[in-house]
């Protein structure tokens, strides 16, 4: 296990906002607000060990600072950047063996937020892909089955409201059923209404029978991040 390592100051006082709660097979961490001359400069978050798994720098209320996370053996998961509530420079994911396996850039929280998964060879691939604007999810959202880009879920955004069409595929590659689901502005409609809106409203997707399959032909710029 590694140590766990803060970047808030050694003075802070913890106050507990939440204890650890198990709830059949749900559980909610411990949460503590810390606190600098009685002013909040941050939040921790422990698990039921007792081991900090999240610590979050804040300013004024906001995430303002190096947010890190831990698994819940200790080690370092991945640590973002933010200035005034929303993610500014270069995030780090890190493996099993505490090297760095993946980056992501977003500017004042606009930008792609990657995710890659650690195999058991130690090797990596990407495995989702979120469209921010200002700190909110706007666009697509995808998360890849494989190394190949085969997806398993894909969505689509607006200014943090679901708008678009939702597909959740099986093992098989074969939708779900139920899906595809269609969404305006967070309210879930009928695949002809969606139709009828979306030959207007061009900030929804239009719908392609061939998209029922979980391949898709990506822009040059998402081909970039899932291969690079």
């Amino acid at each position: 296990m590694r140590n766990v390592k803060s970047r808030l100051p050694q003075n802070i006082v913890e106050k507990p906002v939440r204890e650890y709660i198990q709830e059949g097979a749900f559980h909610h961490d411990r949460v503590t607000d810390c606190l600098l001359n009685s002013i909040l400069v941050g939040q921790r978050v422990y698990n039921r060990e007792g081991v900090m798994i999240l610590e979050t720098p804040m300013k004024e209320g906001l995430k303002h600072g190096w947010e890190s996370t831990w698994n819940d053996d200790g080690t370092l998961l991945l640590v973002e950047p933010y200035v005034n509530g929303r993610i500014h420079g270069t995030a780090k994911q890190y493996g099993r063996q505490g090297n760095v396996i993946g980056t992501y850039t977003l500017i004042q929280g606009t930008g792609f937020d990657v995710w890659r998964q650690e195999k058991e060879d130690r090797t990596n691939f990407v495995s989702e892909i979120h469209r921010l604007q200002d700190g909110t999810p706007h666009g697509y959202e995808w998360h890849f089955a494989s190394s190949q880009g085969e997806l398993w879920h894909e969505r689509h955004w607006y200014i943090g409201k679901l708008h678009g069409i939702e597909r959740i595929w099986s093992s098989k590659g074969k939708l779900r059923r139920g899906y595809p689901m269609f969404y305006v502005l967070e309210q879930e409609v009928s695949k002809q209404t969606y139709l009828k809106l979306a030959r207007d409203d061009k900030t929804l997707p239009a719908y392609r029978a061939e998209d029922r399959l979980p391949h898709r032909i990506f822009p040059p710029e998402i081909q970039e991040l899932m291969y690079s």
